[in-house]
């Protein structure tokens, strides 16, 4: 078993895909968010990990009622494709 938690585990902190963690209750927090976060936002885990809100502040504007509307019919296992501002405010 530990030996497969290994192996995901480079996995994730490999992907070139963000990957991440998000609990919803009690409290609304970022538990896990792999390290390329900051290559494709510009935003370092440690931001993420300290603003459970910033990836729907980085939201574009024009996807943000995609969001709010993912986040009030709660079907998390939909995927959802959004457009995101980087911190140098380009569009990614």
């Amino acid at each position: 078993m530990r030996k497969s938690e290994e192996r995901f585990r480079l996995l994730v902190e490999h992907a070139r895909d963000i990957v991440y963690r998000f609990r919803l209750t009690p409290t609304a927090s970022v538990e896990y968010i792999s390290p390329v976060v900051f290559e494709i936002s510009g935003h370092t885990p440690g931001e993420f990990y300290a603003d459970a809100n910033l990836a729907i502040a980085i939201t574009h504007p024009h996807d943000r009622s995609l969001v709010d509307n993912y986040i009030r019919d709660g079907e998390f296992g939909r995927p959802i494709v959004v457009r995101c501002l980087h911190k140098d405010g380009s569009t990614i």
